[in-house]
C-alpha cells in the first residue's frame, strides 16, 4: 500500500492539489489498489502485482479535465516566435521615450529584448523536437489572469504616483496647470505612457493561452511579418538616434543658451510659477531655475513677513560683463515679482557687490502692474525691447 501510495503520489507531484485534484487523486489511488489485490487473488506475487499496477497508468495527464495532447516542440518554439514579436512591438513603441532623457533607457531595453529573444527563437526553431506531451490550458488560464492583474495593480499604482508627483503641488497651493506648449506637455504625457506600453507583457501570456487553444497563423507568414516590422524598427531607430535627436538637442541647447540671457530669454517659462504668495519656497526656487543667471550655483532667503527675497550667488560675476548682469538683474526682479504677487523686495548678493530691486520702484517705471506685463507680447515690446537701451537700464540703479 505505502508503494503505491508514494507511486500516486510522484504521479500528482506537479498539480495543483485543488478540491478536485485531491478526489481524482483518492480515486487513482483507490483504482489501483483494487486491481492490484485483484491481480493477488489471481495468483500473482505482491510484488510483481503492484509492478504490473505501475506499468498499465505511467502518466495521469489524460485524466486531468483541461489538459490537451499537443506538439510541445512546435508550441515552445511558437511561444519564442510570439516573445520576439512582441518584443519588437514593444521596441517599436518604445521609440518616443528616446526624446526624454533618462527614460531612453527603456527603449534600449527592448532593442536588447529583441536581441535576445531573436536568438532564443533562432536556437528554438533550429533544435525543435518532436516531443508530444499533454499541457495544461486550465493552468495557462491560471497565469494569463495573475499577470493581467499583477499588470492592473502596478498601472494603477504608476498612473497614481505619477498623478501625484505631476499635479500635487498645484493642487495643495491651489495654482492652476498651466502647459507651456506642445514639448512640456510631451514631457507630463511620456510618464502615462511608459506603463502603458508595458501592457505587451499580459498579452504576450494571453497570446500563450491562445496558442494551445486556438492555434496561430502560419510560422512562415508570421516570419515575414517579424522581418518587415524589424526592418521598419531598424530604420526608424537609425533614424531617431542619429538625425531626428541631435537636432533636437541642438535645438534644445541653443533655447538653454537664449535663456541665460535678458534679451532672448522666452517669458512663457515663467507662466507655469504664478503664485499669489513668496512663501512658497519650491515653487521661488523652480522659478529662478528659468530664469537669466539659473546657470550660477545660489542660494535663497525668504522673509514671509516683509515679503522679500534674498539671493545669495556663490560665483563672482567676474566673467559677466556688467551690461549684461545689470540687465539680467532687472529682468530678473521684473519677471519675479510679476510672477509672485506679494514679492515686494529682492536683494541679489555677491561675493563683490550687492543690488536691491523694489516693487514700487519697477512699478512706477512701467506704470502698471507688473503682472499685466506677463502676456508675450506686452513683455517683448515694453521689457526686452526697453532693457536693450543704457539709459532705460541704468535709471534702475541711480
Amino acid at each position: 500500500m505505502k508503494e503505491l501510495q508514494k507511486y500516486v503520489d510522484d504521479l500528482f507531484r506537479h498539480q495543483n492539489l485543488t478540491p478536485e485534484i485531491k478526489d481524482l487523486k483518492e480515486e487513482v489511488l483507490s483504482n489501483m489498489t483494487a486491481k492490484r489485490d485483484d491481480l493477488i487473488a489471481r495468483g500473482f506475487g505482491e510484488s510483481d502485482a503492484t509492478e504490473k499496477v505501475k506499468e498499465s497508468l505511467s502518466s495521469i495527464d489524460h485524466l486531468i479535465d483541461g489538459n490537451q495532447l499537443t506538439d510541445a516542440g512546435k508550441y515552445h518554439t511558437e511561444c519564442s516566435q510570439t516573445v520576439l514579436l512582441n518584443c519588437i512591438i514593444f521596441w517599436i513603441f518604445s521609440f518616443p521615450l528616446l526624446f526624454f532623457g533618462h527614460y531612453a533607457i527603456f527603449s534600449y531595453m527592448g532593442l536588447l529584448l529583441t536581441i535576445v529573444s531573436g536568438a532564443v527563437y533562432l536556437l528554438k526553431n533550429k533544435r525543435q523536437s518532436d516531443v508530444v506531451a499533454f499541457l495544461s490550458i486550465s493552468e495557462s488560464e491560471r497565469r494569463r489572469k495573475i499577470v493581467w492583474i499583477v499588470w492592473t495593480l502596478f498601472f494603477t499604482v504608476w498612473i497614481g504616483t505619477m498623478a501625484a508627483v505631476t499635479f500635487g503641488s498645484n493642487l495643495w497651493f491651489q495654482r492652476p496647470l498651466h502647459i507651456d506648449g506642445p514639448y512640456q506637455a510631451a514631457n507630463i504625457a511620456i510618464r502615462f505612457y511608459l506603463p502603458l506600453i508595458t501592457m505587451i507583457v499580459p498579452i504576450t501570456f494571453s497570446n500563450f493561452t491562445k496558442l494551445l487553444t486556438k492555434g496561430s497563423m502560419k510560422m512562415n507568414r508570421k516570419n515575414i511579418i517579424i522581418l518587415c516590422l524589424l526592418a521598419v524598427a531598424v530604420i526608424l531607430f537609425g533614424m531617431i538616434q542619429f538625425w531626428i535627436i541631435p537636432a533636437d538637442n541642438a535645438k534644445q541647447e541653443e533655447y538653454a543658451h537664449n535663456q541665460t540671457d535678458a534679451l532672448t530669454h522666452d517669458i512663457s517659462a515663467v507662466q507655469n510659477y504664478k503664485s499669489p504668495y513668496i512663501g512658497d519656497a519650491s515653487n521661488t526656487i523652480n522659478l529662478f531655475g528659468v530664469l537669466p543667471l539659473n546657470n550660477l550655483s545660489k542660494k535663497f532667503e525668504i522673509d514671509s513677513d516683509a515679503c522679500s527675497l534674498t539671493v545669495n550667488y556663490s560665483d563672482s560675476i567676474g566673467g559677466v560683463a556688467e551690461e549684461k548682469l545689470k540687465r539680467n538683474l532687472i529682468y530678473t526682479s521684473i519677471a519675479a515679482m510679476a510672477a509672485v504677487d506679494n514679492l515686494a523686495k529682492i536683494t541679489y548678493n555677491f561675493p563683490d557687490s550687492s543690488y536691491s530691486f523694489g516693487r514700487e520702484q519697477v512699478e512706477e517705471v512701467f506704470g502698471t502692474p507688473l503682472s499685466d506685463l506677463l502676456d508675450k507680447e506686452a513683455w517683448s515690446k515694453q521689457v526686452q525691447e526697453n532693457l536693450s537701451s543704457a539709459d532705460f537700464v541704468g535709471q534702475f540703479f541711480d
